[in-house]
């Protein structure tokens, strides 16, 4: 059983929003990176992590639009085109399968965010 089936799971507009407000994200890579004549590829899968009211941890995963399955990225540079648009501040990508590393953002004390003006929805060319 694949880790982010049993996991909740949380649309783009929501994921944004928790990014924004200060919620780390966990990038795993479900596949080991593959690189053939200067093209990388792999595959990963983002969660949002949080705590619930009663201050349990619990992750969510990114989920295509109308589909309960997980957004999978993968080319490094769809990772990187989300992490530029969320606004990560350093940006890792994991190498190895089930290997994981964790984005953060800086969040002002005025709540300025990169990337919270932009309103548009990822698209299929950032999925790889």
């Amino acid at each position: 059983m694949r880790s982010w089936e049993l996991a909740p799971v949380i649309m783009m507009k929501s994921f944004r929003e928790d990014v924004i407000a200060g919620a780390p994200v966990e990038v795993m890579a479900t596949e080991d990176i593959v690189t053939n004549r200067g093209s990388v590829t792999g595959k990963w899968v983002l969660y949002i992590l949080k705590k619930n009211d009663i201050d349990e941890s619990f992750r969510s995963v990114l989920v295509k639009q109308r589909a309960a399955e997980p957004r999978i990225f993968t080319t490094p540079n769809g990772l990187v085109g989300i992490a530029l648009e969320l606004g990560v501040k350093e940006i890792k990508i994991p190498h190895t399968k089930g290997q994981s590393v964790i984005w953060s953002v800086d969040v002002s004390p005025d709540g300025d965010h990169v990337g919270e003006d932009d309103n548009s929805e990822l698209s299929s060319s950032r999925s790889g």
